[in-house]
């Protein structure tokens, strides 16, 4: 007869661990929700309330995926704790971490995800030991964290995202995120030099509405209602508009050689792409009037902006120079006249996330994280390239143009960085990204035997 002890630790089935799990938690949020319902009971209710919704989520945490993806839109919008401010995209951050780790804990299914995640893993080891070694860490530690939590966010979005139908969601999410974005700044049509909308900064709603451009024509490729086509063409064209209003050069570069990409080998996309630069053509100089002239001068590249920005660019290669290996220390870019001698633009940023990495951290972590878009890359070419070898069919099906949707929105990001230093914006769409790089492969459709 076998013991108790025995028994206890015996083979358990995942409903059991599951179970196990839940009240091993519940057994230590207990003292710590009666000293809070004793001390605050408006606290109590809020960590009640959070409990009950991670309880429901664990289950089910590609839900707390989609809110990331519709949250990381609405940096403008969010919650004051403390002397820390979490916006939409950081609380739904901080949602999924513990709840995809939890999910995972639970179950039996291995998380998917590729050998980008461990990249970012080293990414993040070397940014560590860079702010560890710089002359001020403790005034970096917060930012460290953040990017801790970015970094994880991408990974979680890796492994949950894997799926046709999560990732098409995802895309929806990202889409509707836009559109709401492109009605919030439609007061300043004509009435401002740059469309700012809710940023009041027109380089980051540039950035914005592009991200939610590419999901949007992606979805109005698969689209099978006709309605549904007519209306996702004209958010297309919304947020088009929107993004020239801005006149955000880095983007116009970013967007365009995305787009090109994604219609080079279809010429009714061709056509559709031209004909929205022309009915824009049109919309524009009435939004416009007079100042559409403003625009042209930008273009030109001649305003103190492109010089300013040149001054930054030198102060990252002579900080480079002289601190190849860890940089001037993690975070600290703006503090780069402690260690290199600097003319002009003093405390400022890159404006380039590329020269911004390997200023502050080194060559080698700027090496890691061309790794980890590189191992992105390489898996998004091959799974298209293997829907070609299948047939025609399965490189148009739905699938196919979700990756080629992702396989855009990796152009557009490596090009718009370039002039750009983002945040959780970066993180979550290399992990969305990452997703679509993990989709089932395609396979020929059986023949039926005699």
């Amino acid at each position: 007869m076998a013991s108790p002890f025995l028994q206890i630790i015996g083979q358990s089935s995942p409903l059991d661990r599951r179970a196990g799990l839940a009240a091993l938690l519940g057994l230590l949020a207990a003292p710590l929700l009666g000293l809070t319902i004793a001390q605050s009971p408006t606290l109590a209710a809020g960590a009640l309330i959070a409990f009950s919704v991670g309880g429901f989520l664990i289950g089910r945490p590609h839900l707390a995926a989609y809110a990331v993806c519709f949250g990381m839109f609405f940096t403008h919008l969010g919650v004051p704790l403390g002397v820390v401010y979490l916006d939409l995209g950081d609380l739904a951050s901080v949602a999924l971490l513990p709840i995809w780790l939890l999910h995972r804990l639970a179950g039996q299914q291995r998380p998917r995800i590729t050998g980008a995640a461990w990249l970012i893993i080293a990414f993040l080891a070397w940014e560590f030991v860079s702010m560890v070694i710089s002359g001020a860490p403790s005034e970096v530690q917060g930012r460290f964290v953040r990017q801790v939590q970015m970094s994880f966010t991408c990974i979680a979005l890796m492994d949950l995202l894997a799926d046709e139908d999560r990732l098409r969601t995802a895309f929806w999410c990202m889409a509707i995120a836009g559109g709401l974005e492109v009605l919030i700044a439609l007061p300043e049509f004509g009435s401002v030099y740059r469309v700012g909308g809710a940023y009041h900064q027109p380089n980051i709603l540039a950035n914005v509405l592009s991200l939610a451009a590419v999901p949007v024509l992606a979805l109005w490729s698969i689209a099978r209602r006709q309605w549904l086509r007519v209306g996702l063409l004209g958010l297309l064209g919304a947020l088009i508009l929107t993004v020239i209003l801005t006149i955000s050069r880095g983007t116009y570069f970013a967007l365009g050689f995305a787009l090109l990409w994604w219609v080079r080998h279809n010429r009714r996309q061709v056509m559709l792409i031209l004909g929205l630069g022309l009915l824009i053509g049109v919309v524009l100089p009435a939004v416009r009037g007079a100042d559409t002239s403003d625009i042209t001068k930008r273009m030109e590249m001649r305003d103190t902006s492109v010089t300013h920005r040149w001054a930054t660019v030198v102060n990252g290669l002579n900080a480079i120079q002289v601190h190849p290996v860890f940089g001037v220390g993690y975070g600290q870019f703006g503090e780069l006249d402690r260690s290199v001698e600097v003319t002009s633009q003093a405390g400022r940023s890159a404006h380039n996330f590329y020269l911004s990495v390997a200023a502050s951290c080194g060559i080698p972590a700027l090496l890691l994280f061309l790794g980890v878009v590189g191992s992105i890359i390489r898996r998004q070419w091959r799974w298209q390239a293997n829907a070609r070898a299948v047939g025609e069919g399965a490189a148009n099906s739905d699938r196919a143009v979700l990756v080629k949707g992702a396989q855009a929105l990796m152009i557009y990001t490596l090009i718009t960085i370039l002039t750009k230093g983002v945040g959780l914006l970066l993180w979550c769409t290399l992990g969305v990204c990452a997703a679509a790089g993990q989709l089932p492969a395609p396979r020929r459709p059986e023949t039926p035997t005699e």
